[in-house]
């Protein structure tokens, strides 16, 4: 994997181990990196961008393969969606080009209200896993994109509940004990001030 993190780090005037320090990172570890001798795990990668204050995609070269994901409709932060009504062509909404290469089983979801506030904002894309890969109750603590048996889709915090599941956000009530007909697993976030570089319209 190549990449032009140093090219990139440079032109702003940061030093290398300026960023190492602000990342949490030993420097030794930020220059096998930058010199291809390493290759970043997904998070590192979106953690530099987020450092560097530029898209995942400038980081990388050129000659990275890149991976479309279909955006197959929205999914609630605040919003009720509800699968079965959207308004979605056949196609999806339009599809994410990321430059990584990813699983197969990926869908992406189009963040819709602010009932999540700060960590999702309304036109942000997650990218999960098309199918649930394990246990509803492996989930609890952690956020996920839900659709719960009466046919609504979320994205929320999912906790046990009393009777059921409860689906948390950060400045909304909880929907409490529902039941989950399937948990997407979230892969990837993007946040809606880099859509316009990421999306291939179809």
């Amino acid at each position: 994997m190549t990449n032009n993190i140093k090219k990139i780090r440079k032109s702003k005037g940061i030093q290398q181990n300026e960023l190492a320090e602000q990342l949490g990172m030993h420097v030794t570890s930020l220059n096998r990196i930058e010199n291809n001798r390493s290759a970043p795990s997904l998070k590192r990668i979106t953690q530099l961008a987020e450092a560097l204050g530029v898209d995942v995609s400038d980081l990388m070269q050129d000659d990275i393969t890149t991976q479309e994901v279909p955006i197959v409709g929205f999914v609630g932060a605040g919003a009720e969606i509800t699968p079965d009504l959207e308004q979605v062509p056949p196609g999806g909404l339009n599809s994410v080009s990321l430059p990584f290469g990813m699983d197969d089983d990926m869908i992406a979801f189009e963040v819709k209200g602010d009932g999540m506030l700060p960590r999702y904002d309304d036109g942000d894309v997650i990218v999960a896993y098309r199918n649930q890969r394990r246990p509803t109750d492996t989930f609890y603590g952690s956020e996920a994109v839900v659709k719960t048996m009466n046919g609504k889709r979320y994205i929320k915090q999912v906790l046990k509940g009393a009777k059921g599941i409860n689906l948390m956000s950060w400045n909304a009530k909880p929907i409490e004990n529902v039941s989950i007909d399937w948990v997407g697993e979230i892969y990837v976030t993007i946040r809606a001030d880099q859509i316009p570089r990421a999306l291939k319209k179809k």
